[in-house]
């Protein structure tokens, strides 16, 4: 489920009073940092994330019905008899109409998980205009750009008052004196190892998940892919190909990350096999690296999220050490 912010408020242009009414002072926002960036924009996918789960154990318990139905049916035909074998068939379509209503219900356009989106979102949004609002009159402001949405070609140092917005917005958010950081994670592109793991793509399939993943992390901050597709892109690396661990450490500084996660994976027939790398990139140093397999593309999330709990807490032990 892609995570869709709605400026719809926003627009791209934010207008403030009439523009020939009085001098014009310009700016401009980079909506998509703030939602990067906002507080309340993490908690909210931690709850679309947590409400996505509930989904997909409901679908799971469908489709194991309905798996369930099919191979006792399968076992059972050579004995049953015309009439038996159209019972069956009857309660198999049955179920499997259950189940494909249930994915277009949660799944399907204005589904459940679209109205929950859009329910988390539009206070967030209210909150973002109000803040922008506050800001540019603060700072005598007549019109706000959203470069999320206009091509900035060029301006002056001192225009972007997208960090203004950002601290305005988090001011509730500040940590208490002695609270822990959280720790900055970049998740790299998967080397797809095999021609069937480049043809599926699974490489990003996987990062997607350890992001995902990662979301629910309350201790964690997730680099943006923008800035690691960025990094790599200035060093001529592909998304897909094998990253040297050099680059890794590399970019990773560059982008103040205290962790890397990169890895690679493979498929036969069904059966996915993985393994995720966890280094330091300040100390240039590998951490662990877990392997893992799913016997099919459904299992993959699970999977990743076991390798990714081991990981987890040998960065719990390692900061541990450094204190």
């Amino acid at each position: 489920m892609k995570w869709i912010l709605l400026f719809s408020a926003l627009g791209g242009l934010l207008t403030l009073g009439l523009i020939f009414a009085k001098e014009v002072k310009i700016g401009y926002i980079d909506s998509e940092r703030i939602y990067q960036n906002y507080e309340e924009t993490q908690s909210a996918r931690t709850a679309l994330e947590k409400e996505i789960n509930k989904f997909r154990s409901t679908a799971d318990s469908l489709k194991a019905r309905l798996d369930s139905a099919e191979a006792e049916y399968e076992s059972q035909k050579l004995m049953l008899s015309e009439v038996g074998k159209a019972t069956k068939l009857s309660e198999i379509e049955e179920l499997r109409k259950d189940y494909n209503r249930y994915l277009e219900s949660v799944w399907g356009k204005g589904g459940k998980i679209e109205q929950k989106n859009r329910e988390l979102l539009t206070p967030i949004v209210t909150k973002i205009n109000e803040a922008v609002k506050k800001i540019a009159q603060e700072e005598g402001y007549t019109i706000i750009f959203d470069a999320a949405f206009e091509k900035i070609v060029y301006a002056e140092v001192g225009l972007d008052i997208t960090n203004l917005v950002l601290e305005e917005l988090n001011k509730e958010y500040k940590p208490i004196a002695g609270a822990e950081t959280k720790k900055r994670i970049a998740v790299f592109p998967f080397y797809e190892a095999n021609t069937e793991a480049q043809q599926d793509k699974l490489g990003e399939t996987a990062r997607a998940n350890l992001v995902s993943l990662l979301r629910t992390q309350p201790k964690i901050e997730i680099i943006g892919k923008t800035n690691i597709t960025d990094a790599m892109r200035s060093r001529d690396l592909s998304e897909g190909a094998r990253i040297e661990e050099k680059n890794i450490y590399e970019i990773g500084r560059e982008l103040l990350a205290d962790y890397c996660l990169s890895g690679q994976i493979t498929r036969q027939g069904k059966r996915i096999s993985f393994e995720v790398t966890l280094s330091d990139p300040k100390q240039q140093l590998s951490i662990a690296t877990e392997k893992g397999d799913a016997p099919r593309i459904e299992e993959l999330r699970s999977a990743l999220s076991g390798v990714l709990a081991k990981l987890l807490k040998k960065t719990e032990a390692e900061s541990g050490e450094r204190h």
